[in-house]
């Protein structure tokens, strides 16, 4: 069966575990009928994960594995070292080496 691989938003890769092949979102593959387990990625968004079941068929189908929101992460340092960290009166930390989601 005729496959075609994207992700949401557009411009990841997709890993196909079965595979291991990772191809560019918009491919086109033909895949045996099973399982098949696929991951993308995209720089700035969290890896997507999706496992779909291929049926005996004619008809193409759609496959889109969806990206998790974009994150980004600090970490602070204070020397010498047991300085509060205050960021925008949110976060208020004894200690050192604090990291944070943002």
């Amino acid at each position: 069966m005729e496959v075609v691989l994207n992700t949401r938003p557009r411009g990841g890769e997709i890993h196909v575990e079965e595979l291991a092949r990772v191809l560019d979102d918009g491919a086109r593959l033909t895949l045996l009928p099973g399982r098949y387990t696929l991951v993308a990625n995209k720089a700035g968004y969290r890896s997507g994960l999706a496992v779909v079941e291929i049926l005996p068929s004619t008809a193409t189908r759609f496959v889109t594995v969806p990206l998790g929101e974009g994150y980004a992460s600090v970490t602070l340092d204070s020397d010498p070292r047991g300085a509060t960290i205050n960021l925008d009166g949110v976060v208020d930390r004894k200690g050192t080496h604090y990291a944070i989601q943002v």
